[in-house]
């Protein structure tokens, strides 16, 4: 048996979408995969404790753990230059940074996975486990585009190599032997950086040129394809095939820019579809009067009308114009419609 540790962090909003998240992790596994998972939280009540242990029952192949880190760098959190991103606490709680912390606080393993749990996984994800990281302090996903923020402050190498930390592989040894905790110490409570992007800002800034970068397989966005693929003016980190290929063949959902328990999302179905089999309570972070149904049917047509635009015949045979004049015209039909709905 193949044991692999993984550890997640998220406060007690996030009780049910973790859930949703571990189910789907375990539900894909391999049949020689054990996951040893950890949740580190700051408040994670009881209640939600037994309502996520309860739903992954049935799975053999792991065991849970659960860890209150209480207040561990609060204070850092609240007080360092984070260039007021740490406002709403209920979007970015405490545990955003904890992540940095992996190598003191899981002193057991030498290597560790970190998810985020605004996620799906469709796929097995073990094999990265088994990637050579001997050189690297972590693996994980580049950004799509370029960072002006870091750039504007004299950082041209981490602008240009992102670290996205939504899906990460840690080298434990590397980070402690090199001492690198110190360093992302040494950054979280320099106030001359401003850190906009949080954890993320902190480890590229760490990590430097020690990152291993993914396939975006492990992190596939879902609003790529409307933002990204459809654009061929951008200039992206990533070629449009690797950005197809996350599309129509994801490991990992990644919800990060919105979520399918608040807004309209593309392939928001399959999140929804594993919280009703598991027969979920809708807690405080679902936005109110919110439809499951309603948001698959505008994905449904959206999608379909972007996907007819990029049909080479189409192109061909039609003025470009015409056709965006007509996905326009069929949009604002769909938005009508659900109207009638709230």
């Amino acid at each position: 048996m193949k044991r692999i540790p993984i550890f997640f962090t998220f406060n007690n909003r996030y009780a049910v979408p973790g859930c949703v998240a571990l189910y789907s992790l375990l539900d894909k596994a391999k049949k020689d995969v054990f996951y040893e998972m950890h949740i580190l939280s700051s408040d994670l009540t009881e209640a939600s404790q037994n309502l996520i242990s309860e739903k992954l029952t049935r799975f053999k192949n792991k065991t849970l753990t659960f860890t209150n880190i209480g207040d561990l760098k609060k204070d850092e959190y609240l007080n360092c230059n984070w260039n007021n991103s740490n406002k709403d606490l209920n979007k970015f709680p405490t545990e955003t940074i904890v992540k940095c912390y992996a190598a003191s606080l899981f002193p057991q393993y030498k290597k560790i996975i970190y998810a985020d749990v605004d996620a799906v996984f469709v796929d097995d994800i073990s094999e990265v486990y088994d990637i050579d990281m001997q050189d690297y302090y972590c693996a994980g996903i580049k950004d799509l585009t370029f960072n002006d923020k870091l750039n504007e402050q004299g950082f041209s190498y981490a602008a240009e190599n992102y670290l996205v930390a939504c899906f990460l592989v840690f080298n434990l040894d590397k980070i402690r032997k090199d001492n690198i905790e110190k360093k992302i110490d040494k950054i979280i409570h320099d106030d001359s950086i401003s850190k906009f992007g949080l954890e993320q800002d902190t480890l590229t800034l760490a990590f430097e040129e020690k990152i291993k970068f993914l396939p975006l397989v492990y992190s596939s966005f879902p609003h790529l394809y409307d933002e990204y693929i459809c654009n061929k003016k951008l200039k992206l980190n990533y070629s449009r095939d690797e950005l197809y290929d996350s599309v129509i063949n994801p490991k990992v959902i990644h919800y990060s820019s919105v979520k399918p328990w608040t807004t309209e999302v593309r392939l928001s179905d399959i999140w929804w579809n594993i919280f009703y089999y598991l027969n979920l309570p809708k807690t405080e972070v679902f936005a109110p009067r919110y439809s499951a149904g309603k948001i698959l049917f505008k994905n449904f047509t959206n999608g379909f009308m972007l996907i007819l635009l990029n049909l080479p015949l189409v192109n061909n045979l039609l003025p470009t114009e015409l056709i965006k004049k007509q996905y326009k015209s069929i949009k604002k039909y769909i938005d009508e419609v659900l109207q009638r709905y709230k």
